[in-house]
């Protein structure tokens, strides 16, 4: 019986033996070409973990700044409409200056067309009367 066991062990135990350490030898080998996209894909995930940390921090960021920008955003707009409504004014106002300017102007011609009447006027009478004092005087 020990002949027997023996003839019966020892050829699958050297066949597998030898089926073993190709297989071995293969896992081996591809475990070699697979450690460094292994190593890789590990150094990926801490990348993209990083990554997500950092994105939260700047999703926040982002979220304080939008705020910061709509405020800013209707404080300029407030400021824009002053602006506006001192640009209207100023037009207003320039326009009542020249036309109060013209009739100003106007009314400084209407004076000194009056006030060379008036000359006029009393030039006129002035010699009026002296040549008439004179001619009473003669008669």
């Amino acid at each position: 019986m020990s002949d027997l066991s023996k003839d019966v062990s020892s050829k699958p135990v050297s066949y597998a033996c030898m089926s073993c350490r190709e297989l071995k030898g293969t896992v081996d080998r591809f475990s070699t070409y697979n450690q460094s996209p292994i190593n890789e894909l590990n150094g990926l995930k801490e990348s993209i973990f990083f990554i997500k940390k950092k994105e939260s921090q700047y999703l926040k960021k982002i979220k304080s700044c939008k705020a910061e920008v709509k405020t800013l955003t209707e404080k300029l707009n407030k400021e824009l409409q002053v602006i506006d409504l001192a640009h209207e004014t100023m037009r207003d106002k320039t326009k009542e200056l020249s036309d109060k300017c013209k009739e100003l102007s106007n009314a400084q011609v209407k004076i000194f067309e009056l006030q060379r009447k008036v000359d006029q006027f009393r030039n006129t009478s002035f010699v009026m009367n002296h040549m008439m004092g004179n001619l009473k005087k003669e008669y």
